[in-house]
């Protein structure tokens, strides 16, 4: 199953475009499509952790494969039912 990923706002900084999300997993593992062609970077802040004790982990313009995947990010290390605010700075 794919994560649950509600878009909160789309704006400009400089010469970037930013996406802030709102990430709702269902498993420890998925793919996080952005809306964007490529990540610069991004910031990451808990919402809500069920358990308060996983960080997941999250790797930028790849799938969980490991394969190339502009634009998208994965993540792992989640619990189900955890929520995330995600910021990302790309083009």
């Amino acid at each position: 199953m794919a994560y649950t990923v509600t878009v909160v706002n789309k704006t400009v900084h400089g010469n970037e475009r930013v996406h802030r999300l709102l990430v709702t997993t269902d498993n420890a593992e998925g793919n996080i499509s952005t809306g964007l062609s490529y990540i610069n970077g991004f910031s990451c802040t808990p919402g809500s952790m069920s358990t308060g004790t996983a960080v997941p982990h999250i790797f930028t313009n790849v799938g969980t494969t490991a394969t190339a995947n502009a634009g998208n990010l994965a993540m792992s290390g989640a619990t189900s039912g955890d929520a995330y605010y995600i910021t990302v700075f790309g083009y």
